[in-house]
């Protein structure tokens, strides 16, 4: 007979329950979801605001050489390995041309393309395509977020943190990559076998493609992790874990495998180490993190210096750490360590905050999901079931929350709106001080477009100089007659050759930089090297032939240029006559619906060129036309009030400041532009008040002092000029003009000693300059140092055979030499 087996209860079953009665459960009606169609209008709003900053004018400079480089590609069906752009990277000026690695050539090539079906709009278009799908991919991974009015708050103020790098340039690719590598590392875990061919996409797009083995590794390291933890869990728990996501292994392998992806490029381990060259431009002694604004850490600005934009990013940041974390789960840990890292770099270079920005989104995105998930997953478990024929008991506080739900989706989409109208009509470019304008073209002037296709009308002779803005649209539309001085492909330039001459020109040895690279042309942006143009036009061996709102071109006095000359001079103290038809700067009737803000963009950049010039009355004129146009410019109403100051024509300066605020900023550049009027109709001694307000504005503006400094020795103020040189010398230790001129008032006064200490820092600054160098042995000789005064003549002899008046003080002194040595300051020693 077979015996019967006692059935065991299984051992995960629940435990029996008591048998008393639980107390019966109030029911209430499920929570039903928001209408799609309000969800639908706070997300299209959000994608509004999007658009109004993608679809403003191009303002990125960069955009003219990247294009020439997709054209170049296309046209020779190959990768360039050396530079093919530049004249100052190619022999004679370098043995050997520069190595350019282009790691973006597969987007240079897009964005061609892109250019040849539509122009500006095409582009514009391609890059609103690439960031609307990556914020598109975020909201897939959110559902439930999305459902609430958090998701599409979330993704408006993300928006609007990153609104400075949503440009057409290669970054954009990355920022789709990142999202898509996050969904899948996250999202669809089963599909990572996919990342090393994307990696091969991500690698040859841009140049920071290293973050996709760095995401892959992360993960995989949080996956081990993972596996180590489970091996303590329950069996039950490890099935379902392994059941749910790849192996460990599998992680290691795919990350190994993605790692290996980078080197399939054009360039090897040289385009492998190409993102570890851009860190290193980026850290703060390298000497493009000083002088190239977006490298600039936004840690060194004080807040009022900072964008509405900017300000919003660390709101952002700090959300997507939090929120990121919000679940209280291991899974956390990959994305908030990508949170941080990214910040990280934002706090390095301006450049990378869209970067911290994105990775931001995705954690507070994801952070939500996951968070209330969980909490619908507790609700469900803890929710008893109606009996049956038992009907749910009414409650209106399902009804009242979808009431507040409802208003927080309408007042997010209505945020939105108001954010976009405040870009679209001009407030966003007119408080952040940015020349953007919402258009699908290229902002006018910031490509030195005019200037170029000048200089292609005219035809002078010899290689064009011009600045780094410049130089991508020089590349596209300067043709084999005017290759590129320099543009922004800093990674082709390094920081030797032409980098070193172009970050090192000074108004002392830029005629020597000139004749070295047989520059007869020179395009000058007015806004930040006056000083090239003061310098050109004073010294008789250039001529003015072009003007526009940012720039001026001078071409060389040579006998080539004659007929040029005679054709297109410019005098600003005379009546300026334009071309052609000038741009009017009055709104069209669709920005006047939106109550544009634009400035007169012509007329006030035409007025500050002709003030930058020396041309007053022109300036004046243009300023009037301003005011005519766009009434309620202050820009424009207080310039001219200045103007009418220096003319002595107070009340009606008064009449056109009156009901305008100035903050103290905008009022200290006008009291430098004042002045700088005054110093150039020599009334020095009334711009000595103006200059010493604009320094209790800005006590750490080298210029300043420069300017108050100058003053003082041109009113014969000796002691007040050493002085102030003095602290210039202290803010700004390299500027060889500034050691010079302290020597000059230290010889002016007496102090030959102190003279020679000053022109010796100048030489050591400026060691090819033979003036300083004949400076240097006047102040020696004077000083009774006969023999270290010779051989700063012979210095400058060397560096000029033709400096008659260094060999006039060499003969002079050698003369002295063979006589008693006189006093110093006594008749005998040599002169300037």
């Amino acid at each position: 007979m077979k015996r019967r087996l006692k059935p065991q209860p299984a051992a995960d079953a629940l435990p029996a329950l008591p048998s008393r009665p639980l107390p019966e459960p109030t029911l209430h009606a499920p929570q039903s979801p928001p209408p799609r169609v309000v969800i639908g209008l706070a997300v299209a709003c959000c994608f509004l605001l999007l658009i109004s900053f993608q679809w403003s004018e191009i303002y990125s400079t960069d955009l003219g050489w990247q294009l020439r480089a997709g054209q170049w590609m296309v046209q020779n069906a190959a990768i360039p390995y050396t530079d093919k752009l530049a004249f100052t990277t190619q022999p004679p000026f370098e043995p050997e041309p520069r190595t350019w690695i282009e790691a973006r050539w597969l987007f240079c090539i897009a964005q061609y393309f892109a250019w040849m079906a539509g122009g500006s709009a095409g582009v514009i278009f391609m890059a609103t395509l690439i960031v609307a799908a990556a914020l598109a991919l975020l909201l897939s991974a959110a559902p439930r977020t999305l459902a609430t009015p958090i998701g599409p708050l979330i993704l408006a103020l993300g928006i609007w943190a990153g609104a400075s790098r949503w440009l057409p340039r290669p970054e954009v690719a990355t920022y789709l990559m990142i999202v898509v590598y996050l969904f899948i590392l996250e999202r669809r875990t089963r599909w990572i076998i996919a990342l090393p061919l994307l990696q091969i996409l991500w690698t040859n797009t841009h140049g920071l493609f290293i973050l996709g083995p760095a995401l892959a590794w992360l993960y995989a390291a949080h996956a081990a992790l993972c596996g180590a933890v489970a091996q303590g869990a329950s069996p039950v728990s490890q099935r379902i874990a392994a059941d749910s996501r790849p192996a460990a292994r599998t992680w290691l392998i795919v990350a190994g495998l993605t790692t290996a992806a980078c080197f399939l490029n054009p360039y090897g381990l040289s385009g492998v180490l190409f993102p570890f060259l851009l860190y290193s431009e980026i850290q703060g002694g390298h000497r493009f993190s000083q002088t190239i604004g977006e490298f600039v850490s936004p840690l060194t600005k004080s807040l009022d210096q900072w964008t509405p934009d900017m300000l919003a990013a660390p709101l952002m940041i700090a959300l997507g750490v939090v929120l990121g974390a919000a679940p209280l789960r291991l899974s956390t840990l990959p994305r908030l360590a990508f949170v941080l890292a990214t910040a990280f770099l934002a706090t390095l270079a301006q450049r990378n905050v869209t970067l911290a920005v994105v990775a931001a989104l995705w954690a507070a995105l994801r952070g939500c999901e996951e968070w209330l998930s969980s909490r619908q997953a507790r609700r469900s478990a803890g929710r008893p079931q109606a009996p049956l024929g038992r009907t749910e008991t009414p409650d209106a506080r399902p009804r009242s929350r979808n009431t507040v739900r409802t208003a927080g989706f309408v007042g997010v989409a209505l945020a939105s709106l108001i954010g976009a109208w405040f870009v679209a009509s001009g407030r966003f470019a007119a408080t952040s001080e940015l020349n953007m304008r919402a258009g699908l073209a290229l902002t006018p002037w910031m490509h030195g477009q005019d200037a170029i296709e000048f200089i292609r009308t005219a035809q002078p002779r010899g290689h064009v100089y011009h600045h780094m803005r410049e130089g991508g649209w020089m590349a596209w539309r300067g043709g084999p007659e005017y290759p590129v001085f320099i543009d922004g492909r800093l990674e082709v330039y390094g920081t030797g050759g032409v980098m070193e001459d172009y970050l090192g020109m000074t108004i002392r040895n830029f005629p020597a930089v000139f004749e070295k690279y047989g520059i007869h042309t020179a395009i000058v942006d007015l806004d930040r090297t006056r000083w090239l143009s003061d310098a050109l036009r004073q010294s008789g061996q250039w001529t003015l032939v072009h003007v526009d709102p940012l720039k001026a071109v001078y071409i060389r006095n040579i006998p080539e240029h004659e007929e040029l000359i005679s054709r297109w001079r410019i005098d600003p103290l005379k009546a300026f006559e334009p071309r052609g038809p000038e741009p009017d700067d009055r709104p069209t009737a669709w920005r006047r619906a939106l109550g544009d803000r634009t400035p007169p963009r012509y007329a006030l950049g035409m007025a500050l060129a002709f003030l930058h010039l020396g041309g007053i009355d022109n300036a004046e004129r243009y300023l009037q036309r301003a005011v005519d146009a766009v009434p309620w410019h202050g820009q424009s109403r207080v310039t001219l009030a200045r103007i009418r100051r220096v003319q002595g024509r107070i009340a009606e300066a008064e009449e056109l400041e009156r009901g305008i605020a100035v903050t103290p900023q905008r009022r200290a550049q006008l009291d430098t532009m004042q002045a700088g009027l005054l110093m150039d109709s020599g009334r020095h001694a009334e711009a000595i008040p103006l200059l010493r307000n604009s320094i209790a504005a800005a006590p750490r503006d080298p210029l300043l002092y420069k300017l108050l400094a100058d003053c003082y020795l041109l009113t014969k103020d000796l002691k007040a000029a050493e002085q102030t040189y003095l602290v210039t010398t202290g803010l700004t230790p390299r500027d060889m003009t500034v050691w010079a001129n302290l020597g000059y008032v230290r010889e002016a006064r007496g102090d030959w000693a102190g003279a020679a200490a000053a022109y010796t820092t100048a030489v050591q600054l400026a060691p090819r300059d033979p003036r300083v160098h004949n400076q240097l042995g006047i102040s020696l000789a004077q000083a009774g140092n006969r023999e270290q005064a010779a051989a700063a003549f012979r210095a400058a002899l060397q560096l000029d055979p033709g400096y008659e008046k260094a060999r006039q003080n060499l003969s002079q002194l050698e003369q002295a030499v063979a006589q008693p040595a006189a006093p110093p300051g006594q008749p005998g020693s040599p002169g300037p």
